[in-house]
């Protein structure tokens, strides 16, 4: 196959893998990421093992492949990605697995820096009334957005940056005692920066910023667009409204005793706990406009959503004497899963959608001979394409009748996410042999994703040279 389908131009191509941003008044759901992983360093001593332990956690391009993948899994919109100076490796190696699944056609979740400046500025606040506190502040998010970029060298890479109104979304955590004169940073103090450094890359930083912020209390920036809790309360669900933006934190429990005591136990109890987090959010609808789940792979604290070996629990029996119950059904995707079902009661989108991103077939064909096509569908809507639920790929005729028909299939299991199916903004390509009229000619076939029938999404005109 050529890395352009035959009938698929470089421009149509860059088209369907173009991002899109969000508007402040619209719901969607974000989350951390925490990137400070090695197999023996960094987060290590979590309640909650990982499928295959926590030596599987390695932060290189395939482990990022997979959790990336299964943060669609979970529906989630946006990535807050944690932005420290320490483990910058494997943040590189996020950026690096965040451009190989745009490539290949996923729709990923957007992704904003997480300025952490307990960890950047605990040990020496910085003055934000000088031009050399500004330029600090700043500093760190044109390090991501450079790190961002140097991974992400495609025409549509700025498109996958997450944006709201059309502005760049950075987000930070408390800044309070951690900015000296905290009321003499502003808006464009900020912009400007990351504009003169990197505005031929961020065309949206033309638009302003928008700033998220996590205080709980003033002091906080002025300039902040909205705020969420977060790691600033144990509790499964914390509402907090901000200059009308109404956002809601859940998260599954929170669990860091094996290494602070007396720490702090907010149990899981098999589930039921995080889906009333999630049924308080849903009975506030439709006045919410921002989830935030705390967290993707928080591990130490025991806070993410992340797959994990149910029966799997580590306890420091030195430092503590609880336990929990991770999943009542047993089920190593059950926050992954809860979260998804939450997520897709409020974003507004369909179950059941579809776009044809592309598709390859040879440019003439021998007359009455049997030839390959594929073509490339990506999953628009909430809900995954598994097997025996009536997704298939319809060829059509120029007269309306169907041509050819191919349902999802299992049995590729390289194309179902944590073998659970074809996830919202996953690619899917299907494979079939199709029989060439006997009449020579121009042959033109309409390609559609369906349901039960019915059509997702637009329709795509396959034509070739019958000779």
């Amino acid at each position: 196959m050529s890395t352009f389908p035959t009938h698929t131009s470089q421009s149509d191509r860059a088209k369907a893998l173009q991002g899109y941003g969000f508007q402040q008044i619209k719901p969607f759901v974000g989350t951390t990421v925490f990137h400070w992983f090695t197999p023996s360093e960094g987060n290590v001593r979590g309640p909650w093992q990982p499928i295959g332990g926590r030596q599987s956690w390695t932060g290189d391009v395939a482990f990022w492949t997979q959790q990336i993948k299964e943060m669609m899994l979970a529906n989630i919109d946006a990535i807050y990605l944690h932005l420290i100076e320490q483990y910058e490796e494997p943040r590189i190696e996020f950026f690096k697995a965040y451009a190989k699944l745009r490539a290949e056609g996923w729709d990923v979740p957007k992704v904003a820096p997480f300025l952490d400046p307990n960890i950047l500025f605990g040990a020496s606040p910085i003055d934000v009334a000088t031009p050399a506190g500004k330029d600090e502040f700043a500093r760190h998010y044109i390090r991501f957005f450079k790190q961002y970029f140097a991974e992400n060298t495609d025409e549509n890479a700025a498109s996958y940056l997450l944006t709201i109104d059309g502005k760049l979304v950075l987000h930070t955590w408390w800044v309070y005692w951690l900015l000296q004169n905290l009321e003499r940073l502003t808006r464009e103090d900020v912009r400007s920066r990351l504009a003169s450094t990197l505005g031929d890359k961020i065309p949206q930083l033309a638009n302003g910023i928008y700033m998220m912020s996590t205080a709980l209390i003033d002091p906080d920036l002025s300039f902040s667009d909205e705020r969420a809790v977060m790691f600033a309360g144990y509790s499964y669900a914390i509402h907090s409204v901000h200059k009308g933006v109404d956002v809601w934190h859940v998260q599954p429990g929170y669990w860091d005793q094996n290494i602070r005591k007396p720490g702090y136990f907010l149990p899981r109890d098999g589930g039921k706990n995080y889906k009333r987090a999630w049924d308080a959010v849903i009975a506030a609808m439709p006045q919410v406009h921002r989830v935030y789940v705390e967290s993707w792979n928080e591990y130490d604290e025991g806070s993410g959503i992340y797959s994990a070996d149910p029966n799997g629990l580590f306890v420091d029996r030195g430092m503590h004497d609880n336990t929990d119950t991770f999943s009542d059904t047993g089920n190593p995707y059950e926050y992954i899963l809860t979260t998804a079902e939450g997520a897709a009661r409020i974003n507004g989108r369909p179950s059941y959608d579809a776009r044809i991103l592309w598709h390859d077939a040879p440019q003439t064909i021998t007359a009455g001979s049997p030839f390959s096509l594929e073509v490339t569908v990506r999953n628009e809507g909430n809900a995954r394409w598994a097997d025996q639920d009536g997704c298939a790929l319809m060829l059509f005729d120029d007269q309306g009748n169907e041509y050819a028909r191919v349902e999802i299939s299992s049995s590729d299991k390289n194309q179902f996410t944590a073998g659970l199916g074809v996830v919202r903004g996953q690619p899917y390509t299907f494979r079939l042999q199709v029989s060439a009229p006997s009449d020579k000619g121009r042959f033109v076939l309409s390609a559609a994703m369906t349901r039960a029938g019915s059509v997702l999404g637009g329709t795509r005109l396959i034509s070739v040279d019958v000779v």
